[in-house]
This record gives C-alpha cells, structure tokens and sequence, in this order.
C-alpha cells in the first residue's frame, strides 16, 4: 500500500519538474487551471459513488452507537492540531490552515479544492503553494499512519490507528489497522473513512470560503 503513496509523491515531484524546466508545452500549462477542476469533478463524483456503492445502512449496523462520535472527535483534533502547529510559522491565515488540516488524508481531493477557491483570491503563486502545503501534509498523515499503527495501538488502543488514518482507514491503510488492531476494528475503520471522505469537500470549501 505505501508504493501508493510513493508513486503519488513522484507524480507530484515530476510533475513541479516538468513545469519548471519547461518540459511540457505552455499551452498546456495554461489550461492546467482547467484540467484540474474537471480532474476535481471526477474525484467528487468518485467520493459520491464510493459511498452509494457501499452498503452503508449494513456496515452502520455493525457499529456501537459510541463508536460514532469517533469520525467526529478525529475531525476536531486534525482542525485544533493543525491550526496549532500552523500558527508557529504564521505564514498562512487561520482558515488556510483549517483547510489544509481538513483534507483529513485526501491529499489529492483537498489540494484541489484548495487550488480552485483559493486561486481567485490569493493569485495563482500563493493557491499553488498552499495546495502544496495541503497536498504534502495529508501525504504525510497517510505515510505516518502505514508505519507507525503499532506504535498508535500500543499508546492509544485500537481506535488510535482509525483516527490517525483519516479519509484511508477506509481504504489505503485499511489492512494495516486491521492487521494491528484486529478484525473487530474493520467496520469502525470503514465507517470512519466514509464519513470523514464526505466531510472532506464540505470542511475545505466552507474555511476556504471564509
């Protein structure tokens, strides 16, 4: 699963190198405003079909009623985190960070996002080194949670792994949570991805928009 993420991370990388050694043509740097929110549009639809594809009412039945606060309380400690380790550098506004801190995971959906409310307002310099700055921290979480899940387990229990997770306790860093944490978890983990991959474009437009 983390060659996932390795292969994202030299997509990223090849791609900052081939617009700024002018590999690519300029025509297509242009429209590159415009392939990204159709590329945008495509990851909002797939979240969409992602969560009616899922037998949701089946998978909520496997849950204890506490266990739904987690997705929740998982939200609240990215945002209070994020805004807290952000204001040490103070190079970006309050909300810039509570949008970077809400892509809970979804590193290429949040950086997006970001890219396309944020551009009119900031110029296209600042967008694009914000979505970076999104884009490489809810990476970062993803990377952090396939390596250090035993380490969350032994510190914070079995629910320690899902919250760090994010957005991938439903997919990516599934497998490890479960291996870590044991079969039992699976149906908290799932839950707790689909809620929090929904709240994603929501959280990010609306601090975006502040």
């Amino acid at each position: 699963k983390m060659k996932g993420s390795l292969i994202a991370i030299l997509m990223f990388a090849a791609g900052i190198a081939a617009a700024h050694f002018h590999i690519i043509p300029d025509d297509i740097t242009v429209r590159a405003h415009d392939l990204a929110l159709y590329t945008l549009y495509a990851l909002l639809a797939l979240v969409g079909f992602e969560f009616g594809h899922n037998n949701m009412m089946g998978t909520l039945r496997g849950i204890d009623a506490p266990l739904f606060f987690l997705p929740f309380f998982s939200i609240a400690g990215t945002l209070v985190a994020t805004v807290a380790l952000g204001m040490l550098f103070g190079q970006w506004s309050v909300k810039d960070y509570f949008a970077v801190g809400s892509g809970m995971g979804y590193y290429s959906l949040s950086s997006l996002l970001i890219l396309d409310v944020r551009g009119p307002e900031l110029g296209a310099g600042l967008a694009t080194q914000l979505a970076m700055l999104a884009f490489l921290t809810n990476m970062s979480r993803e990377l952090v949670a396939l390596t250090c899940a035993p380490m969350f387990r032994k510190y914070f229990g079995r629910l320690g792994p899902v919250a760090a997770a994010g957005v991938t306790s439903v997919d990516v860093t599934l497998p490890v949570i479960v291996k870590v944490c044991g079969q039992q978890t699976m149906v908290v983990a799932v839950v707790n991805g689909i809620v929090l991959e929904l709240t994603v474009p929501l959280l990010v437009t609306f601090f975006c928009s502040l």
